[in-house]
């Protein structure tokens, strides 16, 4: 049995952790934020500009996850007692699942940590996510069997701004919970299926209303089925399932609904203009129209795949564990950037984690990729330097012939340059 003072004792280390991490960072370089991409390396959080230079560590060790803003002026990270050990097969995104960690809000030039959770006790959480406007950010909390979320304002510490969302029960079949918010931009409306498998509307803190009942808990291979508010309307993507495959529904938030398309999927999310939907499944990833008018689709069958739109919507790049794609919906190119000779090994857990941040730089000319032992399209071997670890690599959209430039070494496990909205995100296995 864990001592009674245990849960006190590990509160007041990771909060003391948090007041050691302010002091060390508080003197910033005070470069501007918009352009800079943020990583993890060796557990500590730094940013650095895409030419490779303005190296700037924001907060020192112990930070597992984090996210951007929107608009790049702080960033919310996840905080653990120890530095986690780099992977041995790098892959990229590295998302841990839910441990015992604290969250706080730091400026992209450092300084002070305003701490976002309670110092006592520490439960596992999961990497926080912010919603579209940067006002608030969602995280979850594990509690026995039990799954618990939470809409946070960014700037009041300890948990006393903190909005309840609902509570799910967590099963093996599906090990983050049922439930998966998502909301408009400013967050002022949740949308969340219940464990009952019931998609209701609520206002944060406030009581829930079933918009749709009896809709889909799980995607294919048991993936997670969350509801995705259309970005630029008021109306919410859900699934329903028939069995083997599943469809896609469109409801206003009076309950109108339409039928989209059906199929087997895995994993969901819309385009930044609301206009498109992006589908893994089957070992191909498929774009429709907002209607159901199929646009393209091309093979994917590595473990782990994962995609990011680009902010303006042109582009889409895949990752799996063996290969980095570029996909254009307007022309139907697809185009195979990377190979990797070092991919990740085991079964992925199926739609488990958010992807809180994105490779794509703000004006989507460029993405930024963490990659070891890797190959470019033309055969190339990318630039590494002495010692172990990965390389940070900066890709030119408009010149893809061109290799990646190396602008960082390290053992790399994080990286965003852009924050999107939550609905044009997939979830990372």
């Amino acid at each position: 049995m864990r001592h009674p003072h245990a849960h006190r004792a590990r509160g007041r280390w990771l909060l003391c952790g948090l007041v050691l991490a302010c002091a060390l960072a508080a003197c910033g370089s005070g470069q501007p934020g918009g352009e800079a991409l943020a990583f993890l390396r060796a557990g500590a959080l730094y940013r650095m500009q895409p030419d490779g230079g303005g190296l700037f560590r924001v907060t020192p060790g112990q930070a597992i996850g984090f996210a951007w803003s929107p608009d790049h002026h702080q960033l919310v990270a996840r905080y653990i007692a120890i530095t986690p050990a780099p992977a041995a097969d790098p892959f990229f995104p590295t998302v841990l699942p839910d441990v015992a960690a604290a969250l706080g809000v730091v400026s992209l030039d450092g300084g002070n940590i305003i701490p976002i959770t309670r110092p006592t006790p520490i439960p596992p959480r999961g990497d926080p996510w912010w919603d579209a406007s940067g006002n608030r950010f969602f995280y979850r909390e594990r509690s026995g069997d039990t799954m618990q979320w939470y809409l946070s304002q960014s700037d009041q510490p300890n948990g006393i701004a903190r909005k309840f969302i609902a509570t799910s029960a967590i099963t093996a079949a599906a090990p983050t919970g049922t439930l998966w918010p998502t909301s408009p931009p400013d967050a002022s409306q949740l949308a969340y299926i219940t464990d009952a498998g019931d998609l209701v509307l609520a206002a944060p803190g406030g009581k829930a209303r079933t918009l749709q009942p009896q809709v889909a808990r799980q995607l294919g291979g048991g993936a997670i089925a969350r509801p995705l508010w259309q970005p630029h309307h008021s109306a919410i993507l859900y699934a329903t399932s028939d069995g083997a495959a599943n469809a896609l529904w469109l409801t206003d938030l009076s309950g109108h609904k339409r039928r989209l398309l059906s199929g087997t999927f895995d994993d969901v999310a819309w385009s930044p203009d609301g206009a498109q939907i992006l589908l893994h499944g089957g070992g191909k990833w498929s774009i429709y129209t907002g209607v159901g008018a199929p646009v393209m689709m091309w093979d994917d069958n590595g473990a782990g795949a994962v995609a990011w739109w680009s902010p303006d919507g042109r582009n889409v790049l895949a990752r799996s564990a063996t290969t980095l794609t570029l996909a254009t919906p307007a022309t139907g190119a697809v185009m195979a950037l990377l190979s990797f000779t070092s991919p990740a090994t085991g079964d992925p857990v199926p739609g488990a984690h958010p992807l809180t941040g994105s490779p794509w730089s703000a004006d989507g000319k460029r993405i930024a990729v963490v990659a070891a032992g890797a190959r470019w399209h033309d055969g190339t071997t990318l630039a590494t330097k002495a010692g172990a670890g990965t390389g940070l690599y900066i890709v030119a959209i408009a010149d893809v012939k061109a290799p990646p430039k190396l602008i960082d070494w390290g053992e790399h496990t994080g990286l965003s340059w852009s924050t999107p909205d939550p609905n044009t995100q997939v979830l990372a296995p």
